[in-house]
């Protein structure tokens, strides 16, 4: 958005300001961030209400003022008339919970106080949110004084007054709510509380919850757990970074829906998959992408194959195949787009156009070709919708599918002068007569700014790419074979290109049209390929890095770190991908959960500072519970369900069989 410079207005407009870090609570119907800040320039403790229907910037906030930024949101606290500011060195946040409901627990100290503000939703169907407040003296020197609270919003402040003696508590409680007047939603506030309602205790009692023996690691999931759901509109609108793009994109949510189904939250993600069914596959079979449909040489095919897995991963957790059923005329447009003659090669089968899976296009130097992610997930997509085929009577596009499934992944991995592979590492890309095309050579262009590496005079390398980890992470590859260790191998030179304190870009940095510096979900990505290909400290050093950055506290990461020029670029916002990477992580590699035709496989993987792991998992209607740890020395590995011991097996155990409440231990050799 070339408009929204955070340089004009209040220093609160800003989405990266030092020593900040945001939490992102929702239900459907009101979305608010609650901004938390050490830097004296911003407003301590300020609370961006929004209306998750409606993307825009931070400055667009109901609760934000043109002039005063979100500190009309701040809790003013005024002891016998002399205000109280907020201790910055005593503030803290994170997350809790409030009767299962996720809640965000401030705490600050101000002069003889000791003050806690807890916010949540109370429940799944209204636009509300609950600030509970509860206030302790501490340390006065006075018997008794006059404590004042004040907060509010631009356009509506309330007060309330009371006296307080040594040792005393209050306990108060705000309600806010957006409300359409005349056309136009404005947010309000009383004093009321309420507690959370049963819908919302059951949403959260069902979803999927992990703790471990050292939470720093496993913290990072409830973060991505809570915060995914908390940005998408009952309507199943979501922006695809929060105050960045204001735009939607099936690569994007279809990673959400898989994100939501691993947590267990199948209504979230049923929600996404069947608003992309009905709204965003066209009659001709093409997914929009930054809210549009483009033409041919331009379409992001990893997307029909995205939302393909989305949709197996959502039916196979669920057990909920009526989804698919229901949308089966769509289901088969978009599996079957990428085999129209327009995108298809014809001398090696495989699919061609002339954008690349980061969207950089013709103007910044990408050629006609063969992209690896524009056959890696069309393969992965097609054997998806093949085996959803097979379960609902199809067995005619079921076997056309796996056919077309088996050609793409042989080609990308094995066609003599076409494949996708070079040096015996995953390439990114080939031209249409089979020559690599290792660099970009773009042509002048106002959509590439001036001072980012793509328009500096130097060469721009394509290799090596950070999508190349997910064949290694899915397994679409042997994650212990040579192919998958030489392709890391390359993928190294992506952490710390030209910046310090770790991270990989998205691919080489020379070929950047956008600003130098590292990649959350990119980072993500060889996480995953990592931990499959059995090199647990390099995943363990890629969470350790995350843990690092602006936003660690809360789990809500910046969709990258490093300088950019804004404008004429917008601000960096908060992608959803990036939780859904998060729990991708969790659940299907360290948990290694994996439904298959028969049953549930359990094969986890542990880390170094993650020894011991525990989890309550929604499968289907069944809520398992599940101990993994690494043994003790001495100590034998083995399986047991309930009080059955059941040998190890390196390759997990297949459940057949789950009652509710099964409970399942695992010790797994030692690291």
């Amino acid at each position: 958005m070339a408009t929204d410079n955070p340089f004009n207005g209040p220093v609160d407009g800003r989405t990266v300001l030092p020593a900040t870090h945001y939490f992102f609570l929702g239900n459907g119907y009101i979305e608010a961030a609650l901004q938390v800040s050490l830097s004296d320039a911003a407003t301590a403790v300020g609370l961006a209400l929004m209306r998750p229907e409606v993307f825009g910037r931070k400055a667009d906030a109901l609760s934000f003022h043109p002039q005063r930024g979100l500190a009309d949101s701040l809790l003013e606290i005024r002891v016998d008339g002399h205000p109280l500011p907020i201790d910055r060195t005593t503030l803290s946040s994170e997350w809790t919970t409030v009767e299962d409901v996720p809640a965000v627990a401030i705490r600050w100290q101000g002069g003889p106080l000791q003050v806690e503000e807890l916010f949540f939703c109370p429940d799944r169907s209204t636009a509300r949110l609950i600030r509970r407040i509860e206030i302790e003296v501490v340390n006065s020197r006075s018997d008794t004084f006059s404590l004042q609270l004040a907060t509010g919003l631009p356009e509506q402040q309330i007060e309330q007054s009371c006296l307080l003696s040594q040792g005393a508590r209050l306990a108060t409680a705000i309600l806010y709510e957006l409300q359409s007047k005349d056309g136009s939603w404005k947010p309000g506030l009383c004093f009321a509380d309420a507690d959370p309602d049963e819908a919302a205790r059951k949403y959260w009692r069902h979803s999927t919850k992990i703790s471990g023996g050292d939470n720093s690691y496993a913290s990072m999931y409830l973060a991505a757990r809570n915060q995914i759901q908390a940005v998408i509109a009952h309507s199943g609108r979501t922006d695809a970074s929060i105050w960045q793009y204001n735009l939607e994109w099936v690569r994007d949510q279809s990673m959400m829906a898989v994100g939501l189904t691993l947590s267990g939250q199948f209504e979230n993600a049923a929600l996404l998959l069947d608003r992309m069914l009905r709204e965003f596959v066209s009659p001709a079979g093409d997914t929009i992408d930054s809210g549009r449909h483009r033409s041919p040489e331009e379409i992001e095919l990893d997307q029909n194959g995205e939302l393909l897995y989305a949709l197996f991963m959502y039916c196979r957790w669920s057990g909920d195949l009526d989804l698919a059923r229901r949308h089966w005329p769509k289901v088969r447009l978009t599996a079957e787009l990428p085999l129209q003659p327009v995108f298809r090669h014809a001398a090696s089968g495989l699919l061609h156009n002339k954008r690349e899976y980061w969207e950089r296009s013709a103007y910044h130097g990408v050629e006609d070709g063969l992209e690896l992610m524009y056959q890696f997930y069309p393969a992965v997509g097609l054997d998806c919708a093949a085996t959803l085929a097979e379960a609902l009577g199809y067995a005619a596009d079921a076997r056309r599918w796996r056919d077309e499934a088996q050609k793409l992944k042989n080609g990308l991995l094995g066609h003599p002068q076409y494949r996708l592979i070079a040096n015996g590492a995953l390439i990114k890309r080939r031209r249409l007569n089979g020559s690599l095309q290792e660099e970009l050579r773009p042509a002048p262009h106002p959509k590439i700014p001036a001072g980012v590496p793509l328009s500096a005079a130097e060469r721009h390398w394509l290799n090596p790419d950070a999508s190349t980890a997910l064949p290694i992470a899915m397994e679409f590859i042997d994650p212990g074979g040579e192919l998958a260790r030489s392709t890391l191998e390359q993928l190294e030179s992506l952490w710390n290109q030209r910046w310090q304190g770790g991270g990989y870009g998205r691919y080489h940095v020379s070929s950047e049209p956008d600003s130098p510096g590292p990649w959350p979900f990119a980072s993500l990505f060889v996480a995953r390929a990592y931990l499959e290909a059995g090199q647990t400290a390099q995943t363990e050093r890629i969470l350790a890095w995350l843990k690092s950055l602006p936003g660690a506290a809360s789990g809500t990461w910046h969709e990258f770190y490093g300088p950019r020029p804004i404008p004429p670029c917008p601000q960096i916002g908060f992608v959803g991908w990036t939780w859904a990477e998060v729990i991708i992580l969790f659940v299907h590699h360290i948990l290694g959960l994996r439904p298959e035709a028969d049953g549930l496989r359990i094969r986890p993987r542990l880390l170094p500072g993650l020894p011991e792991i525990q989890a309550q998992v929604r499968y289907r209607r069944q809520r398992i519970q599940l101990l993994c740890r690494q043994a003790v020395r001495g100590e034998e590995c083995e399986f047991r369900i309930g009080d059955v011991p059941q040998p190890y097996d390196p390759k997990g155990i297949l459940l057949t069989s789950i009652k509710d409440g099964e409970q399942i231990s695992i010790v797994l050799p030692a690291e």
